[in-house]
């Protein structure tokens, strides 16, 4: 797994200005950078530009409800993690809220342990699903290179006066494995192959 050395930058969206301070004095407490807003409006364009991994999202707020902002924060960024907060005990709001995405549900007031135990959770998890999609981006790169070496590999027959194009795609990992699709007017002519230690033509 990749490491992420800084400790992230959270939001807390809250419209209890108390409530907000008090959670913004806890995070500073354990090591955190932290905003708070009590304008949802705020929050959303500071989060459009930011893209916090973790977000405190209490679930009443003015005109509106944090149920119906949650889908807003993972829609924009999936990977972000969106810690609800509520002062009642109602099950609903915990079932709807974990429906909707939300990686944990807290109960006013809470401790400093709950919040710690909370954070270190959500951004853990959001750790695992960043390093994925940098190892993906890694897998679609040497992908993309092994088609060029492998189409270069591959000797397109001269069929004159046909023309001849190939496609070349490796199917899965840079091993040398390749499909090649050649398609003249009607007629499809599918060439599966297989390369063998096509990895010791790759630089570095």
């Amino acid at each position: 797994m990749l490491e992420f050395s800084l400790k992230p930058e959270i939001i807390i969206l809250d419209d209890d200005r108390d409530v907000g301070e008090t959670l913004e004095l806890i995070l500073n407490k354990l090591g955190y950078r932290s905003i708070f807003f009590d304008s949802v409006e705020q929050g959303k364009q500071y989060f459009e530009k930011e893209l916090n991994p973790i977000v405190f999202l209490d679930i009443h707020m003015p005109g509106t409800s944090g149920l119906e902002i949650l889908p807003y924060f993972k829609n924009l960024e999936s990977k972000t993690q969106v810690i609800m907060m509520t002062g009642e005990r109602d099950i609903n709001n915990v079932v709807t809220s974990l429906t909707h995405k939300a990686s944990d549900f807290l109960l006013k007031p809470f401790s400093i342990q709950t919040v710690q135990i909370a954070i270190q959770k959500a951004y853990d998890y959001y750790v695992i699903l960043k390093d994925k999609d940098i190892r993906e981006e890694v897998i679609m790169r040497d992908l993309r290179l092994a088609s060029r070496v492998q189409g270069k590999i591959f000797s397109i027959p001269d069929l004159s006066p046909y023309k001849v194009e190939a496609d070349v795609t490796p199917i899965s990992f840079v091993s040398g494995d390749f499909n090649v699709i050649l398609k003249k007017a009607k007629s499809t002519l599918l060439l599966l192959g297989d390369v063998e230690r096509i990895t010791a033509s790759l630089p570095g």
